[in-house]
């Protein structure tokens, strides 16, 4: 981990601390598909913004474990809550933590991993399909999620630059779908089919 400058030494001080988060970040945490509770406890055992990343995946690797030992005991819906809950503590871990860029990588794999566990253990028809839409001289990338309720408008996800679609889209995008909307979520990942949109 590199050493701060004193600039950011003042921001992860007094701008990224435990009140500002409760204050403002709430919210962002828990469309993440974490418990309201478990973030509490989190947030409540950092105790600067060095460990922050460290203490969210050891939430995700404790909650992935929890899953792992749900599925062998064929309890699949509840490992795939799990696996999705521990998606969203990487994700949480990662998503600001600029301070060491290889630990936030290590965490976003991990999310994303997570994700592909908990989307593996769908119902056929309920899991996110994979589709391009062509537009103009490209392709745009991502993912529908279709009701079950006919003539229903389309809601179109674009995830912000700190924010990864399998996360925070999909858990908007699950309310959204519980309300009688379709979602499409757009894959921004998805470098080669992207082009230059």
């Amino acid at each position: 981990m590199e050493k701060l400058s004193i600039k950011e030494k003042i921001i992860y001080r007094f701008i990224l601390n435990e009140k500002r988060v409760y204050k403002h970040w709430f919210s962002r945490l828990l469309i993440c598909g974490v418990n309201l509770d478990r973030i509490r406890r989190v947030i409540s055992r950092i105790k600067n913004f060095y460990g922050w990343c460290d203490e969210w995946s050891n939430e995700g690797e404790m909650l992935k474990n929890l899953a792992e030992a749900a599925l062998s005991k064929g309890y699949t819906y509840t490992a795939k809550y799990l696996f999705h809950e521990a998606a969203g503590c990487f994700h949480i871990g990662e998503h600001i933590f600029y301070i060491d860029i290889e630990q936030k990588n290590k965490a976003q794999a991990k999310a994303r991993e997570s994700y592909r566990r908990s989307i593996d253990l769908y119902e056929e028809e309920e899991k996110p399909i994979r589709i391009d839409i062509p537009f103009h001289k490209t392709m745009i990338p991502g993912y529908i999620r279709l009701t079950d309720q006919p003539n229903k408008p389309l809601v179109i996800q674009i995830n912000g630059m700190d924010n990864i679609k399998e996360i925070e889209n999909h858990h908007l995008g699950t309310l959204l779908l519980n309300a009688g909307f379709n979602v499409f979520a757009f894959d921004g990942q998805d470098r080669e089919r992207c082009g230059k949109i």
